[in-house]
């Protein structure tokens, strides 16, 4: 469960990242989203 949520947060993080440097509305939701993710996994 915590390897899911491992994948998803880098993937979801990288994805905000590279959406946040184009356009900076909705690509920062989706980073934090996915350091949200990494922080669960990290505690789970």
């Amino acid at each position: 469960m915590a390897s899911l949520f491992t994948f998803a947060g880098i993937l979801m993080t990288i994805v905000g990242g590279v959406l946040a440097l184009r356009s900076k509305s909705m690509g920062l939701e989706i980073l934090v989203l996915g350091l949200f993710c990494l922080l669960i996994a990290f505690l789970a």
